[in-house]
């Protein structure tokens, strides 16, 4: 057993405190789970809007058959936002 566990004196009992305290501060592995869980699929939701977005690019393209019409203009620039926060949380994880 520890000395802590036993409480032979006031310093194991602070010890024991101190211990618990740390404890019960730490995140249990299911909330941390949980938080990964929540980013790969905010991941993966963002992939797929990005998907989305390249298609409608390539359809604008097609569409007006210009790359720099403003229809394929205004979906680019809304891809590269969005792959620019998938390139920030990716470098978060």
């Amino acid at each position: 057993m520890i000395a802590a566990d036993i409480g032979i004196d006031g310093a194991s009992q602070d010890a024991r405190v101190t211990i618990e305290k740390h404890q019960s501060a730490r995140r249990p592995i299911r909330e941390r789970r949980k938080s990964r869980s929540q980013a790969a699929s905010a991941a993966i939701a963002l992939e797929a809007e990005i998907t989305s977005l390249r298609r409608r690019m390539e359809d604008a393209f097609v569409r007006c058959e210009s790359l720099t019409s403003d229809d394929v203009m205004t979906v680019s620039r809304i891809l590269d936002d969005k792959i620019n926060d998938y390139m920030r949380m990716m470098q978060k994880n």
